[in-house]
């Protein structure tokens, strides 16, 4: 069974102010990312957090686990503290708008390919969330800094395969005010 991490632990210094808690449509983007996740029934899935988010993934019956300063230790607390052993799930929560289908769908490709990178493809463009085998995993280890599984990416080019989705929600991350203004025009939710 696939686990996830879900990173909601960032310092949001391009938003001003803590992006995850501000509200689109009368909810926290936090709430509407993880709402993706309960609607999948994927089970195993931990969130790295700053104090502020923590609340409200503990009382949508998510496992929290303190982040990093840096992205890469966010993905090591995460790893952690989850069975990684069957592949790994890797989703940024300022990227809330993925459809819980598309996360479904994703699952499910991994399925048959459990040796590739899996990666979501929107109009040829890549996004999240991102699965990992189980025999990559340790490499995010020895990361540093905030680096992620990108460079994981670029050392495997030859284990990537792209998932072509309908879903602009899996290239919407949310950095600037007017990046959430703008989500108002592109989806419902």
């Amino acid at each position: 069974m696939i686990r996830a991490v879900i990173l909601a632990s960032g310092k949001s210094e391009r938003f001003g102010g803590v992006k995850l808690l501000e509200r689109f449509r009368g909810r926290p983007l936090i709430e509407i990312c993880l709402n993706s996740f309960l609607k999948t029934g994927v089970k195993g899935v931990v969130v790295t957090h700053n104090p502020a988010i923590s609340d409200i993934s503990t009382k949508m019956g998510f496992r929290t686990v303190p982040g990093g300063v840096s992205l890469s230790e966010s993905l090591k607390s995460g790893l952690k503290s989850v069975d990684w052993s069957e592949g790994i799930l890797i989703h940024l929560a300022d990227i809330p708008f993925v459809r819980p289908e598309t996360i479904k769908n994703l699952i499910d490709a991994f399925s048959s390919s459990p040796d590739k990178i899996l990666i979501p493809r929107y109009n040829g463009a890549p996004g999240h969330p991102r699965i990992f085998p189980p025999e990559l995993i340790p490499e995010f280890f020895s990361i540093t800094g905030d680096r992620g599984g990108r460079d994981i990416v670029d050392r495997h080019s030859e284990k990537v395969r792209r998932f072509d989705c309908n879903d602009p929600g899996v290239i919407y991350d949310i950095d600037t005010r007017e990046q959430l203004e703008r989500a108002y025009s592109l989806f419902r939710i």
